[in-house]
């Protein structure tokens, strides 16, 4: 009789944590729907050629678009 109690008491702890974790991921996703983004986390990159490192940085600050040389490319600094 005292296991059975046992089993139940453990199985609502069980049912309360899956319930938990179901309405923590609902809202965490439902928040990630509908919040904007107001910026963009900005990071030094580097480009490592046979030769040597160059560095590669916007001139005023935002995001590179594109980088639009390729393997093999000769390029002046």
């Amino acid at each position: 009789m005292k296991s059975l109690n046992t089993a139940k008491s453990l199985r609502r702890f069980q049912i309360a944590g899956y319930v938990s974790v179901f309405l923590a991921v609902g809202v965490l996703g439902g928040w990630s729907a509908f919040a904007s983004i107001h910026g963009a986390v900005i990071a030094p990159a580097t480009i490592v050629v046979e030769s040597n490192t160059k560095r590669i940085q916007h001139r005023d600050g935002g995001i590179v678009d594109a980088i639009l040389v390729k393997d093999g490319d000769h390029v002046e600094a």
